[in-house]
């Protein structure tokens, strides 16, 4: 019977959590400790273009002319307000950067055709949130391709008529695969093999001078679509479980058994917050599943030592409320 009472306190907690809304998206960018360079291999007069990089502190783009220079764009998102997000809790993630200025030359021995490139190849690793020239190298994983022709021959000419153009790419797996690795950031490098071509993918304007004629670009980010029911499988799961345990139970006597006591309530220091895993002084949607699967026993205590107060190794009905209580209240 204990079993059956705290499959079907989660299986509510679950439909409260659904009520709250299906899905909570975090952006990864400039605001939440991204680093962006440009890194250069090769340049006429200073070092040869042999596929190891040079040198970084450039504006974030990519270019390319065979014998002289290439460079590839690299940003680094921290993961840090992910939490203790896990792989299975994602469910979508979308990078999505934009073409604001087509670069006519890098220097002398590095003129350009003044078009943008028409492909760029965008790489997602394993990252540690700070960018240095090495992450250049960084294209072990299988690249994405994005094309930019769906916009035609993109020029300045044509970029003060439209605006800066945006473009996406589903890392999905890619994101999945670094949170499973244990990952602090995920890294993405964007580079092109048309040549000769320099493609300016940041903010800074045309010519890197900014408006007018380009103005509303942004730096690179990532959209994260997490899951509010930590996985779909997981919320079926348990809330199947109980509807069919309770069920099946066959129908009892009644007994004159005194009622177990309640177990009380753990009392809260101040300053502290049932259910909050990663420290945040709030308790998210995702936080909340995460102490019912522990409950349900389908994850360990150890994945959110918050949501087990009393220390008992375990998350009872009366934790779970709590956190409810904390996340739809705030933390004291």
């Amino acid at each position: 019977m204990k079993l059956i009472r705290m499959q079907a306190a989660c299986a509510g907690i679950v439909l409260l959590l659904a009520s709250a809304g299906s899905a909570q998206t975090i952006r990864l960018g400039d605001g939440s400790g991204a680093a962006f360079d440009g890194i250069l291999d090769g340049f006429p007069g200073i070092a040869p273009q042999d596929g190891e990089p040079d040198f970084g502190g450039n504006a974030l783009g990519v270019g390319l002319r065979v014998g002289a220079t290439e460079e590839r764009g690299v940003g680094e998102f921290s993961l840090a307000s992910l939490g203790g997000v896990g792989a299975s809790q994602i469910a979508a993630a979308t990078l999505r950067f934009n073409i604001d200025d087509v670069l006519s030359t890098f220097g002398p021995g590095t003129d350009f055709s003044g078009l943008a490139a028409a492909e760029i190849l965008v790489y997602v690793f394993d990252g540690n949130g700070a960018v240095d020239v090495a992450d250049f190298s960084r294209t072990e994983r299988q690249a994405h391709v994005v094309d930019t022709t769906v916009h035609g021959a993109i020029s300045d000419a044509t970029l003060r008529q439209t605006g800066p153009l945006s473009f996406t790419v589903d890392i999905t797996s890619d994101l999945r695969a670094v949170v499973t690795a244990g990952g602090t950031a995920v890294g993405v490098v964007w580079r092109t093999m048309d040549t000769p071509t320099g493609t300016s993918i940041d903010n800074l304007g045309e010519s890197s001078l900014g408006p007018p004629g380009v103005g509303g670009a942004a730096m690179p980010y990532i959209e994260i679509e997490l899951a509010a029911e930590a996985s779909p499988t997981a919320t079926r799961t348990a809330t199947a479980a109980a509807t069919s345990t309770v069920a099946s139970s066959p129908t009892t006597t009644p007994t004159h058994t005194p009622p177990p006591s309640a177990t009380p309530s753990p009392t809260r220091p101040p300053g502290s917050c049932i259910g909050d895993c990663n420290q945040s002084r709030s308790v998210s949607v995702n936080e909340l599943v995460i102490a019912v699967n522990i409950a349900l026993g389908q994850m360990g205590v150890e994945e959110c030592g918050a949501a087990d107060f009393d220390g008992d190794a375990d998350v009872a009905i009366n934790e779970l409320i709590q956190a409810v209580s904390a996340a739809l209240g705030g933390c004291d």
